[in-house]
């Protein structure tokens, strides 16, 4: 795994705003901002209000594709759907665009999924990507980009279609590559709220070797296809997004948690992509759980983060920005490839538990 330069990782952020209650003892944190309160309540309405949404939660799910239909129609869109049929339902990906006005054929994507996994109300994954997503559908709605700007909601990025055929963004990209879209760059939202100043709060990070120890950054993951793309996006963080903290790494297609969200269904059709994530069970206690819920979220955090998106985006819709032409599709791999990549993370999983128990003797020492 490539893991960037010591430079990838910007300073933290001095402030850190967030919705819920101080400790006893402790200031009360300053009021939120008008955006961070915006992303707030969208998280609300998918994670609360709608909760649980995906194959056994299908009503739910039906009301969060018609709630991002309305969100789009609200801000200027007519949106689109792709529907199709898998488990004996019928499921849609909902794409809206901004064509260019220099090169139209040349696409920049900005992806979330909508469905959340199993019983979670999934307020970090994947809420808090879709309140970023809609946000920068409405900040860019009246933008004049040179190259054509397309956000699309996925449905079914959950268990169990993950990696499969019907997997909402499988379906979506093979589609895409039907048509011939020239798709320049992808970039991933997924679980993009969990943020915390405390030491030790980033896990798998073997000591800092892989992964920063605290968890006050946004990862940025490509892998070695997408890596002219993750060049461009560290340069607009590092010049444009004022200290923005980050870290950026480039994996192996295959690799399993780096290929964890819809980027995937991109990598493996030679389309070059990036996953934005707080980097989710790694960081976020209660992913996949019950108690993925509002609460447990850092809207000035998503704010934050928020913004650094909105700068790539733009930048890479400028047509000065250089970006090579997306390779030809190729037939997807067998399991055999993935061996590599699943006995690398074996290893750097047994570190990380013979890590723990040495402290663990020494604490108790």
């Amino acid at each position: 795994m490539h893991l960037g330069n010591p430079s990838d990782l910007a300073a933290p952020r001095t402030a850190s705003p967030t919705p819920t209650p101080p400790s006893a003892g402790n200031e009360s944190p300053p009021p939120p901002s008008a955006l961070s309160a915006r992303l707030e309540a969208t998280v609300r309405v998918f994670a609360s209000e709608i909760g649980p949404r995906n194959l056994h939660h299908y009503e739910n799910l039906r009301q969060a594709e018609s709630c991002l239909l309305a969100r789009f129609l609200d801000a200027g869109y007519q949106p689109e759907r792709q529907r199709y049929g898998a488990r004996g339902r019928l499921f849609s990906n909902i794409e809206v665009e901004i064509t260019g006005r220099e090169r139209p054929e040349e696409i920049i994507l900005v992806g979330a999924h909508y469905d959340s996994h199993k019983d979670s109300p999934g307020a970090d994954d994947n809420a808090s990507s879709l309140a970023v997503l809609l946000e920068l559908a409405e900040r860019l709605r009246d933008s004049r980009p040179g190259r054509t700007i397309r956000f699309v909601a996925f449905t079914n990025e959950e268990s169990p279609f993950t990696h499969r055929p019907s997997m909402g963004s499988r379906v979506y990209v093979r589609a895409c590559r039907r048509r011939g879209d020239k798709i320049m760059g992808m970039l991933c939202l997924e679980s993009l709220g969990a943020f915390s100043k405390e030491p030790g709060s980033q896990r798998g990070s073997l000591r800092g070797v892989v992964l920063p120890p605290t968890g006050d950054f946004l990862a940025v993951v490509a892998n070695p296809l997408s890596r002219p793309l993750l060049e461009q996006a560290e340069r607009v963080l590092r010049e444009e997004a004022d200290g923005f903290p980050f870290r950026a790494l480039t994996a192996p297609t295959h690799l399993p948690l780096a290929w964890s969200s819809d980027h995937w269904s991109f990598w493996v059709e030679h389309y070059p992509a990036l996953m934005l994530t707080d980097t989710a069970p790694l960081r976020h206690r209660h992913y996949h759980r019950k108690t993925d819920t509002p609460e447990t979220l850092d809207y000035g955090w998503l704010a934050e983060v928020c913004e650094a998106v909105e700068l790539m985006v733009r930048r890479l819709a400028d047509t000065s920005v250089t970006l090579p032409a997306p390779k030809p599709s190729a037939p997807l791999r067998r399991m055999s490839t993935y061996l590599p990549a699943i006995a690398f993370l074996g290893v750097a999983g047994a570190v990380v538990v013979l890590s723990r128990i040495l402290r663990g003797r020494r604490q108790a020492a």
